[in-house]
């Protein structure tokens, strides 16, 4: 349960206290239930749906879901998906290297948004009410259930598969940190990897059987996917990447169930 309410101490903005104060350890080791923390996630979805539809016509209802969750998550992971697009896209001049990759950090780590940031938030906020607009109402709650487990099922693979992308800061000590990703990095290996994904796949096939192996691969190629996209950009990962990978994957899946699951209604 501690490391329960450390999972869902970063990955929400619900006002927990945890003492005493987590080991980096406990951190490194609470992303094995990111996924559960995910699957809490989708359950206050459902129920925010459950509400809103009785008052609401299809589309307000789904922008008011999707803005019930950005609250709900401190808009962390979309602030992560603005970082890394700025970066990314004030590398794409240099050529592939050492300073293509330093430039991409430093944009990365500027707390300021820039205009491809910003339309990245915009694409992915639109996507997301399209996909949830688009659902429909006999398979809607599931979806809504599996979707933010999933994304997040994806963080731990980002940090199981690849190594943290900023180099230790000169007179840190090897048992020091220098950010919160490298702390994820350090702990999370193959083993805690297996852990994570029992619930997802478990989970995935009750609910849509078929469908929800599907939805397992397509969630585990976009993982994959952007994990080696990333690492070749900058080497590794970072706070901000775990974030944009959490993103990307809520509308890959949601894109996804649309796809999977409309024509049988």
């Amino acid at each position: 349960m501690r490391r329960l309410t450390i999972a869902l101490q970063f990955l929400t903005r619900l006002p927990l206290k945890i003492t005493p104060n987590p080991t980096p350890e406990e951190i490194g080791r609470s992303m094995v239930y990111f996924p559960l923390a995910g699957l809490l996630l989708g359950g206050y979805l459902v129920l925010v749906n459950q509400i809103v539809t009785l008052l609401l016509p299809a589309l307000p209802a789904s922008i008011l879901l999707v803005m019930m969750l950005t609250a709900a998550t401190g808009a962390m992971h979309l602030d992560g998906l603005a970082d890394m697009v700025d970066g990314f896209y004030a590398g794409c001049a240099l050529p592939p290297g050492e300073a293509r990759q330093e430039r991409i950090l430093t944009v990365m780590k500027d707390s300021r948004i820039g205009a491809m940031g910003a339309l990245a938030i915009f694409f992915s906020l639109i996507l997301k009410i399209a996909g949830i607009y688009s659902l429909p109402a006999t398979c809607k709650n599931s979806i809504l259930l599996l979707t933010p487990m999933l994304s997040r099922w994806n963080m731990v693979w980002a940090a199981a598969l690849s190594d943290y992308a900023r180099r230790p800061v000169k007179g840190i000590a090897d048992d020091q940190y220098i950010g919160l990703g490298e702390t994820f990095h350090r702990f999370i290996n193959s083993k805690e990897l297996i852990k994570s994904s029992l619930l997802p796949v478990l989970l995935s096939l009750i609910l849509l059987n078929i469908n929800g192996l599907i939805l397992l691969i397509v969630s585990m190629v976009t993982a994959l996917g952007l994990i080696n996209y990333i690492k070749n950009k900058i080497g590794g990962m970072t706070g901000d990447t775990f974030g944009a990978i959490n993103e990307i994957s809520e509308n890959i899946i949601l894109l996804t169930s649309i796809v999977l699951i409309t024509k049988h209604y």
